[in-house]
């Protein structure tokens, strides 16, 4: 009746069972579980590949840094015994200016 359909009635008789309700109820919940669940592992794997991509990506760039690093450690090596060198010639250079005074 047009006052039952506008939620007016006062008596609302529902003659299906409880049973049956949940399992309808549980039938159409069923799909937008399925997507959920679809989703999460998505989600999940996307997450994995990514941090593999970038862990790979990151060896990559390091194996191409470390040539580069190992010439500039030569380098630094180099430079610090010049460095001794060059204070030891400091040190004789002092030693000669103390016997000129």
């Amino acid at each position: 009746t047009a006052i039952h359909s506008i939620g007016r009635a006062s008596l609302n008789i529902d003659l299906e069972p409880t049973a049956v309700a949940k399992k309808r109820a549980n039938q159409k919940k069923m799909p937008a579980i399925i997507v959920g669940a679809a989703i999460a592992v998505l989600g999940a794997a996307a997450y994995a590949v990514t941090g593999y991509m970038g862990e790979k990506k990151a060896e990559e760039i390091l194996a191409g840094v470390q040539p580069t690093v190992t010439s500039i450690k030569s380098a630094q090596s180099a430079l610090r015994q010049k460095e001794q060198e060059l204070k030891k010639l400091d040190s004789t250079l002092a030693s000669y200016q103390q016997l000129t005074l």
